[in-house]
């Protein structure tokens, strides 16, 4: 009986191998521990849930037993389920739950602005070094624009 063909045995079912084996090396711990500490608040973390979260996400995962086998792995469960034992539990509130939404979600567009300012801060900081390269003064750059002929010459 090869991996590929298992059948149900007399001593019952055998699970068939959903893809070839992997040995968990140190990037794919490092993967699993991120996966552990952005667990969302809403999925109970358990390690049934682990396994099947790196399953989906590694592409065939591994079983409990493989992923217990690092240290790194095991530590950040158990601080992940400690922050989840302290963090506030979800109000049954309609209106506070509302409110952390926009809270969280204007929270993420401050992010998204303050990573898009700093893009545009390095782009001037560059567009000031090429233009003085050149030779421009700080009076050519910061003088006026031309005011806009519309009368078609």
């Amino acid at each position: 009986m090869t991996g590929s063909d298992r059948k149900q045995t007399r001593r019952g079912k055998v699970k068939p191998r959903t893809g070839p084996r992997r040995a968990i090396d140190d990037a794919a711990v490092q993967r699993v521990c991120q996966l552990i500490r952005n667990w969302p608040t809403t999925i109970p973390l358990t390690w049934e849930a682990l396994v099947k979260m790196t399953a989906q996400v590694e592409k065939g995962g591994w079983t409990r037993q493989g992923l217990n086998r690092h240290k790194a792995i095991v530590d950040a469960f158990q601080q992940r389920k400690l922050d989840l034992r302290k963090s506030p539990k979800p109000s049954k509130d309609p209106l506070v739950v509302v409110l952390r939404r926009q809270i969280e979600d204007r929270d993420a567009e401050n992010r998204t602005l303050r990573e898009k300012l700093s893009h545009y801060e390095e782009r001037f900081i560059v567009m000031i070094r090429n233009a003085t390269a050149r030779g421009l003064t700080q009076n050519d750059l910061e003088a006026p624009m031309p005011p806009i002929d519309r009368a078609g010459t």
